[in-house]
């Protein structure tokens, strides 16, 4: 075990000597200059961010620590850098600065949100036999995502006190490794809330600029981050002056490229393939894929084991095409037959799920404002008393106002309906005595059911029942 512990920090170390252009050493007052930073810049703009909580409010704000996650796709660059950004100075500034940035980000044209958004645009697409499908992946982009260039975009978008903020959030990814601290000088840390804005917003930029300056354009240019969906109606020869072309944009940014093979391409979890001159789509599963999910055998609470099998129906449902959506229910009931589960179990799973209504689609949404305390009304409502000329009480419990109540307590003894109302019981029919409606006092305002008839009881119980009833003498 410890040996396995050295040959990974040996690992690592090696690693940030061969990216060295990208990590640097820093001191160890670095954090503390970095927190001074953070509170300063926010202090100038007022207390509207504060009100936000972007500061860490802790006397000692936490390293962030820095581990790689192994990568199946890029064979030369197997190991990435993920950096856990919680509690460091900078984190919760970074996750206000999303929600600043986000509405400036997603709405070009190839924009894709998710598989499901993938596939919804897909609709609209119709190809020729001499179309090509093409995809375009950018080589590690959060790591080289060109902070200068991105710095100098968002002092367009925004004024300059908001966008230094984004600059201490940008130049402050940092990470402690072996007792010392590391900054990324290049790129956008990966494990920090504002790294995928920042490289989208870099990338509909760098995207913009590329294909307006390119002689030859594709027909169709969808893109997810750093992966991209691209028709080719220009013939194989010229795709390869394109890629050229893409890669000469930046010095950092770099492209892969990968064409069909037998009439189809994958584009995140979702299996293109031509259908004549349309797009059939099915999922997607990797050549490394087992098929091993979470075994029946598991210590995991049941509705988590369900809960894999109803996400992956309901992923199929998602992506497929009408046609494939049984195909792939019929691989998935296998697959968790293999896990150890039974036909009753994986069945209840894989039926459809009863969708629930999106409040976006709703039309003629009634906007409510709702008053938190309305004197005179706010007031009425709990636990009342009603008094009677003959000296005794009638204690109830309303959740709605009294005076709704006391309106069905007079119709009760109008009508005479005894069953109804001890208020009604109680009222004399030949006048000796009167329900002093007039009179009526809330005693409580408490709320919920149960407290309301727990505090109605104690009322009761303050006083001596003759008749067994709510009225009191």
């Amino acid at each position: 075990m410890r040996r396995g512990r050295r040959n990974i920090e040996h690992l690592l170390c090696y690693c940030l000597a061969l990216e060295n252009r990208r990590f640097k050493t820093l001191g160890h007052d670095f954090v503390e200059r970095l927190e001074e930073a953070a509170e300063s810049n926010i202090s100038n703009i007022g207390n509207f961010a504060k009100s936000w909580k972007c500061f860490n409010a802790k006397k000692e704000c936490e390293e962030g620590l820095m581990f790689r996650g192994r990568g199946l796709v890029e064979a030369s660059v197997p190991l990435r850098p993920i950096v856990s950004a919680p509690g460091s100075p900078t984190y919760n500034l970074a996750k206000y600065l999303t929600t600043i940035l986000q509405p400036k980000v997603g709405n070009t044209n190839s924009y894709v949100k998710d598989s499901t958004h993938f596939v919804q645009k897909l609709k609209d697409i119709k190809l020729e036999p001499s179309d090509i499908m093409v995809s375009f992946d950018v080589v590690s982009l959060f790591t080289r995502v060109p902070l200068g260039e991105s710095m100098d975009l968002i002092k367009e978008s925004f004024p300059p006190d908001i966008a230094e903020l984004f600059r201490v959030c940008l130049t402050g990814s940092y990470f402690l490794w072996n007792g010392n601290y590391y900054e990324q000088t290049e790129g956008v840390a990966m494990g920090s809330p504002i790294s995928p804005i920042i490289a989208n917003f870099f990338m509909e930029r760098f995207e913009e600029k590329a294909l307006e300056s390119s002689v030859l354009k594709p027909a169709v240019w969808f893109r997810y981050v750093d992966d991209t969906f691209v028709v080719w109606k220009h013939g194989r020869d010229s795709l390869d002056d394109f890629l050229h072309h893409l890669n000469s944009q930046s010095p950092s940014i770099k492209f892969t490229m990968e064409t069909e093979v037998n009439n189809q391409l994958a584009f995140l979890d979702v299996l293109v393939k031509r259908n004549g001159d349309l797009l059939d789509h099915t999922v997607y599963r990797k050549p490394t894929h087992t098929d091993r999910y979470l075994h029946k055998l598991s210590n995991h609470h049941p509705s988590q084991k369900q809960g894999i099998i109803g996400t992956l129906a309901n992923r199929a449902r998602r992506i497929c095409a009408n046609e494939h959506i049984q195909e792939e229910l019929s691989h998935l009931n296998k697959a968790f037959l293999a896990n150890g589960y039974n036909d009753r179990e994986i069945k209840a799973a894989l039926a459809p799920r009863q969708r629930r209504p999106d409040a976006n689609e709703q039309e003629n949404i009634i906007n409510k404002a709702f008053l938190p305390y309305v004197s005179q009304v706010t007031d009425r409502i709990g636990i009342y008393r009603i008094p009677c000329s003959c000296g005794s009480v009638y204690i109830g419990t309303t959740k709605r106002s009294v005076g709704t109540r006391l309106t069905e307590h007079k119709r009760n003894c109008r009508l005479g309906q005894t069953e109804k109302s001890a208020v009604a019981e109680h009222a004399p029919r030949d006048g000796d005595y009167k329900i002093q409606f007039e009179d009526t006092q809330v005693i409580t305002t408490t709320s919920g059911y149960h407290p309301r008839l727990v505090r109605e009881a104690v009322e009761i119980h303050k006083h001596p029942n003759k008749e067994g009833r709510n009225f009191l003498p």
